[in-house]
C-alpha cells in the first residue's frame, strides 16, 4: 500500500491510457503583477440569483486560464453554452419540493436530492414532479442525522447518514434494503452494480472503504495525509470523488488543492493531479492540538464539488473565489464572483480548460446529457441549465 501522495509526476497505466499526472506545472504567472487581476472584471453587488451576462463570463473564463495554458483552451469546439430551462425551489416557489439542497445525484432524467432541512432524500423527475420521498430527522433505520451524499445505480441508491454513523441502501422506488454502519461517512461512490465506496476519515484503515451490497465491508484501504492530518477525525462537508472504469476513485478534498487517485482493485493511492491556481495566492489551513486535547484552528474551502461532464471530462469547482480574483482566506469577505468556475481534466489529469456557471455560490454540480443541474444551497434553488 502507498500512504502518501509522491510530489513528483507519476506515470500509471489505466486500461490501455496512460495517466501521466503533472504536479502545479508553472507557466511563470506572477500573483504579484499588475495583470494578475483584472481591475474592469464585473461585479454585482447582490448576486444571490442574478444571471451573469456573456461579457462577464468571457471575462471570468480569462481570468481562469491565465494561470495555465489548457488542451482545450480557444478551441471553439469544445465551448460550453449554458441555457437556462427551469428552475426548481427557491423562494419563487410557494410549495417547493426541498427546502435546503446540500447533495444531488442524477440517474438520466430523474434527479435525487437530500434535503438537509427535512432530512430525506426528495426523487423527482426533470420536470420538478416529485416521484417519491425517504426519510425523516430523527433515529434508526429510515431517520437521518445530518443526510450526505447519493450514490446511484440502475437497482439501487446509497445515502450516508453523517453523524448517523451508517450508510442506508434502498430501492430505486425509495424502500429500505439494508443498513451498513460506518463512523461518520463523508461522501459515497458507486464503483460497480455490486460494490461502492464510502469516503470516512474517522473509520479505522484508511480514507477509502468499500462494501458489497450483499455482503458488507469489503476492505479499508488509502490513508493520504491530508492537510491537517490525524486531527481531522469527523466532518459533515470533506470530500466528493468520481468512479471511472469502475476501478480508479478520482478524490478531493475541500480543504486541499490536489486530485487524488485510488485503484480500488490494487487498495492504494497512486497519483495525485492539480493545475497552476488563477489566484496566484492560497491560503494555508492551521491545525493544532491544545493541553486538553481539543483542536483548534481553521480551515479554507479550496475545491468544490467534483462531477462528470461532457466528453467524458473531470469537471471541479474552484472554490471561495471573491469578486476581485482572490480566495477567501480569513473570515472577513469582500462578496463572492458573480460567476461559478469550474476546471476539467481529461482521465490521464491534464488541465483542459476553465468555464464557468453564470451564477454565484453554486454548491452541487450533476451532468445527465444534455442537462446541467446546479443548486444554489443559500436560495435553496435547483437550476436547470441546457449544456452544449
Amino acid at each position: 500500500m502507498n500512504s502518501g501522495c509522491s510530489s513528483q509526476t507519476a506515470l500509471v497505466a489505466i486500461v490501455g491510457i496512460c495517466f501521466a499526472l503533472p504536479l502545479c506545472m508553472c507557466k511563470g504567472f506572477d500573483p504579484n503583477s499588475e495583470t494578475a487581476i483584472d481591475s474592469h472584471i464585473e461585479t454585482i453587488d447582490d448576486p444571490l440569483t442574478l444571471i451573469a451576462d456573456s461579457d462577464t463570463l468571457a471575462k471570468w473564463e480569462d481570468w481562469a486560464m491565465r494561470s495555465d495554458e489548457g488542451q482545450w483552451e480557444n478551441d471553439p469546439s469544445h465551448n460550453v453554452q449554458l441555457t437556462l430551462v427551469h428552475t426548481f425551489g427557491g423562494e419563487e416557489n410557494l410549495d417547493p419540493p426541498f427546502y435546503s439542497v446540500k447533495w444531488m445525484q442524477v440517474s438520466g432524467d430523474t434527479l435525487f436530492i437530500a434535503d438537509r432541512a427535512r432530512e430525506c432524500l426528495v426523487c423527482m423527475n426533470s420536470a420538478g414532479e416529485v416521484l417519491w420521498e425517504y426519510g425523516a430527522r430523527g433515529e434508526g433505520p429510515g431517520y437521518f442525522n445530518r443526510i450526505g451524499p447519493i450514490a446511484v445505480s440502475d437497482s439501487w441508491l446509497a445515502i450516508c447518514n453523517i453523524d448517523g454513523d451508517r450508510v442506508e441502501l434502498i430501492t430505486r422506488s425509495g424502500e429500505l434494503i439494508e443498513v451498513f454502519n460506518i463512523m461518520n461517512p463523508l461522501y459515497v461512490e458507486t464503483i460497480d452494480p455490486e460494490t461502492f465506496a464510502v469516503l470516512s476519515i474517522a473509520e479505522a484503515g484508511g480514507d477509502v472503504h468499500l462494501f458489497d451490497i450483499n455482503t458488507g465491508h469489503l476492505a479499508s484501504f488509502g490513508e493520504c495525509p491530508w492537510q491537517g492530518g490525524e486531527f481531522i477525525q469527523r466532518s459533515t462537508n470533506a470530500f466528493s470523488a468520481q468512479c471511472i472504469n469502475n476501478r480508479y476513485l478520482i478524490v478531493n478534498h475541500f480543504f486541499e488543492y490536489r486530485i487524488v487517485v485510488f485503484d480500488v482493485f490494487e487498495e492504494e493511492l497512486i497519483a495525485e493531479f492539480v493545475r497552476n491556481h488563477p489566484s496566484g495566492s492560497l491560503p494555508s489551513s492551521s491545525v493544532s492540538m491544545r493541553e486538553d486535547e481539543s483542536i483548534a484552528g481553521i480551515f479554507f474551502f479550496l475545491l468544490g464539488k467534483m462531477f462528470i461532464g461532457p466528453e467524458g471530462a473531470i469537471n471541479i469547482k474552484l472554490d471561495a473565489i471573491q469578486k476581485d480574483g482572490s480566495v477567501i482566506n480569513s473570515r472577513t469577505t469582500i462578496g463572492p464572483a458573480p460567476v461559478t468556475v469550474i476546471d476539467r481534466y481529461n482521465l490521464t489529469g491534464e488541465y483542459l480548460d476553465s468555464y464557468c456557471i453564470p451564477l454565484p455560490n453554486c454548491t452541487e454540480f450533476r451532468y445527465s446529457d444534455p442537462y446541467l443541474y446546479v443548486s444554489q444551497s443559500y436560495t435553496g434553488t435547483v437550476f436547470q441549465f441546457e449544456m452544449d
